[in-house]
């Protein structure tokens, strides 16, 4: 932020956004045990929402709005706000041999390939073993594009050779359902 000419963010306005810390906070739940029982929130005033805020992101939508000292505290609006451990984990690409080994299920994201751009009707995505998991299943799939609304089901084929998977569109269905082959 210094190095950029672009803002008027000068030292002693990283100062100020520091005096709170990183801007991450830790409380432990008593209804889970670890990891779920450890939960993660960003924190409204810390370096991390001010430097998000001055790089034009809104924050609104991942910032508690206090610091809580136990779940019990949390209001409704923060409640969705705040993640485990094991959520974190499943979201960081570098850590999926561990998510994996811990928990023997497919992180929450997916490496794919795409073929056939020519045509945005008949794209074909494939999600090849070596980049996912062998937990990678077509209801894992569908769950992770349908949460950031990408239906590949809508547009062409889905293949998945290592579970002996090939899906494909059919009209006959729902929007957004496949049929297996």
């Amino acid at each position: 932020m210094l190095s950029s000419t672009n803002n008027k963010i000068t030292l002693d306005v990283i100062e100020k956004y520091t005096q709170y810390g990183h801007g991450l906070a830790t409380i432990t739940s008593n209804k889970d045990i670890f990891p779920l029982a450890e939960k993660i929130m960003v924190l409204n005033n810390g370096f991390l929402t001010q430097f998000l805020r001055a790089n034009g992101y809104d924050v609104s939508r991942i910032e508690v709005s206090k610091r809580y000292s136990s779940m019990e505290g949390v209001n409704e609006a923060d409640m969705n706000k705040i993640f485990n451990v094991k959520d974190m984990i499943a979201r960081v690409p570098e850590l999926k041999g561990i998510y994996i080994e811990l928990f023997q299920e497919h992180p929450e994201y997916i490496t794919f390939n795409c073929s056939s751009y020519h045509d945005i009707q008949n794209v074909e995505i494939s999600f090849p073993l070596y980049k996912n998991s062998k937990y990678l299943t077509h209801e894992k799939i569908r769950e992770i594009l349908l949460e950031v609304d990408i239906d590949p089901f809508k547009t062409g084929k889905l293949f998945l050779p290592h579970a002996g998977i090939e899906s494909h569109y059919d009209k006959r269905f729902e929007p957004g359902w496949a049929v297996l082959k």
